[in-house]
Parts: C-alpha cells; structure tokens; sequence
C-alpha cells in the first residue's frame, strides 16, 4: 500500500490510532472532572457545617512575584517597592459575603492590611495599633485572581492553618489570627468584620463591613467577643 496506508504501532492505521488517542483523553479529562466533582462534593459536605466566620471567609496563599502583584490593569512598575519582598509568603483572607480582605505578609512582624468591604479603602493596622490609609495590596494581582476564579480560594480549615509566622485557629464562630512574635495581639475575624484586641495597650478596635472603626477598651472588646 502507498502513504496512505501507512501501519503504526500494532498494525493500527493513523486514523485509527489518532481516534484511540482522542478517545483515551476524553475520558482522562471525564476521570479528572469527576475526580474535581467529588472532591468539591467533599468540600460542600464540609462547608455545609460551617458557622459564623468559618462559612464566610476563605484563604490563598501564595509568593508575593510579578505574577501576584500586576493587575490586568496595573502591571507592576520598574523599581516597585514590592519588590523588596520578592518570594516571601503572603496570604490573602476574603469574606465571600462582604468583600472584606485581609492581607497577611509573612514577612511583616504582624502588622496587617486590611480593607473592610468590597470596593472599600486599604488600611495598614501597624503593630502599635494604629490605622493608617494605604495605597496598595503587597498581592493586587492575586486578590484580582480569587475575586475572578473563587475557586482558587479555599475554605478555612477545622484544624486552623500555619502560614509563615501567622497561625489561624476555628473558635467557635470566629477565627483567630495570631503572629507567632506577637504575643500581646489577637485578630479575632467575626462573620462581618474583626475584632482587634491589643493587650500591650489594653485596647480593642472593632472593624465593621460598614467601614466603621471603633476603639475601645481591651475589657470592652473581650466582652463583645463574648457575645457573638
């Protein structure tokens, strides 16, 4: 026979081969989908018992490069700060409801960035306790990645998460953040917002999705945790 009947592996003909080809991959892409549908299957069952802070908020963390930096928009200047933090860690916690972020680098020594609702204005909250306004998330690129595909966001896990020095633990309805430095401040995320306890100034700043701040006693804001 001529080129036409050209014989590949096992007498197979190339039509017949690229037929088998296709017909192998569609069911590796079926076996995939199946595979991703059991295991968000999983994770519904999972997040069906979730409450308060836990339903809500979800996490990602990633390094903080070009590729989490840049926007579609904004791509990320020549000489940009950010990049004296290059590939260290950064997590980024989000409430689906709300649109609240907050951002954990790990390479701060527990100050946070935080906005309180979608759209809202970026704040820095230092270590001394201080709010201050910000002009920008250390992982732009990212936020822009989970708010577009939520599926690259995971829930908060039962067991709590270790990321670099921050450790986050389920408490009842919250989730509590803490620096592994830091012993003398607690983030205390709530369903809308969080409540900031700083026992080295023996103050509490509760942040609302409204996008109020309110200050107020250690004792004040222990006691409103109380009640949630």
């Amino acid at each position: 026979g001529g080129a036409g009947a050209m014989r590949l592996r096992g007498g197979m003909s190339a039509v017949d081969q690229m037929a088998e080809i296709r017909a192998m991959r569609a069911k590796q892409y079926e076996d995939s989908k199946k595979g991703e549908d059991d295991t968000a299957a999983k994770q519904a069952a999972a997040e069906a018992s979730f409450e308060g802070a836990q339903k809500v908020w979800v996490m990602v963390t990633d390094k903080i490069k070009p590729a989490t930096i840049q926007t579609k928009a904004k791509p990320m200047p020549l000489g940009d700060a950010r990049n004296f933090y290059q590939d260290s860690g950064v997590t980024l916690l989000r409430n689906r409801q709300t649109g609240a972020v907050i951002e954990l680098v790990h390479a701060s020594e527990g100050w946070i960035q935080f906005s309180s609702r979608e759209g809202g204005t970026l704040h820095t909250l230092s270590t001394a306790g201080d709010i201050v306004a910000s002009h920008r998330w250390y992982a732009e690129g990212l936020l822009e990645q989970i708010k577009e595909k939520p599926l690259h966001a995971s829930s908060i896990p039962s067991a709590g998460f270790s990321v670099g020095p921050w450790k986050g633990e389920v408490v009842g309805r919250r989730i509590l953040v803490s620096h592994r430095d830091d012993a003398k401040r607690q983030l205390h995320i709530t369903e809308d917002g969080f409540v900031a306890l700083n026992q080295a100034w023996e103050e509490a700043l509760l942040v609302k999705s409204t996008g109020g701040v309110e200050r107020m006693s250690l004792t004040e804001g222990e006691n409103l945790l109380t009640a949630l």
